[in-house]
């Protein structure tokens, strides 16, 4: 991934002048780029973000030069060093007959329990999460989070406009009738 050169459409901030006027113009440039970076207004330009802008706010810490996309750790915003949803993002829901029956949870994130059913061995079997919230184009994080036998699911997420096919595969090598609890995220994401 290259670093692209964004156009820059927010105003740096002025070295303080010992006048009112000064000081009014450094508070109206900080108060500008603060709405921007925090999406209360749209800037002048498209919306873009550059990785030498979240070096710059102090949002991304670098182990080498700033070449190689996989030494980018981005910071917390955080005291306790958590990045993620916070409570009311999430929700839960159950399949109501089968483990192929569809469910619907209009969340970003959260649990998905499936019925008892038997799964044979090697099977692979495909529910529909229908979800206002996911576009196409985003990722279906998922994680076979309680009940069940541990390690013996695969999960598989595929993203549509407002709705995700979960493909859940029984790789042990026996039917397993386990209604497991998959946890779901859903990371927004674009293609262009």
């Amino acid at each position: 991934m290259a670093i692209s050169a964004n156009a820059k459409f927010y105003s740096s901030i002025p070295d303080p002048q010992p006048t009112l006027e000064g000081l009014q113009t450094i508070v109206q440039a900080i108060k500008n780029n603060v709405e921007i970076l925090t999406w209360q207004r749209a800037p002048t330009a498209a919306h873009a973000v550059s990785l030498q802008d979240l070096l710059d706010l102090g949002l991304l810490d670098t182990v080498e030069p700033l070449v190689p996309v996989q030494s980018l750790v981005l910071r917390s915003m955080v005291a306790t060093g958590s990045i993620g949803y916070t409570t009311g993002a999430g929700g839960t829901v159950a399949q109501a007959t089968s483990k192929s029956t569809g469910v619907t949870l209009d969340k970003t994130c959260g649990t998905i329990t499936m019925d008892g059913a038997a799964l044979a061995a090697d099977a692979t079997v495909s529910f529909v999460l229908t979800n206002s919230t996911i576009s196409a184009t985003d990722f279906i994080l998922l994680s076979h989070a309680s009940a069940g036998t541990p390690g013996k699911y695969v999960l598989n997420g595929r993203a549509a406009a407002g709705s995700a096919t979960i493909d859940v595969t029984n790789i042990s090598a026996g039917s397993l009738s386990e209604a497991i609890v998959i946890r779901f995220l859903v990371l927004k994401a674009v293609v262009s």
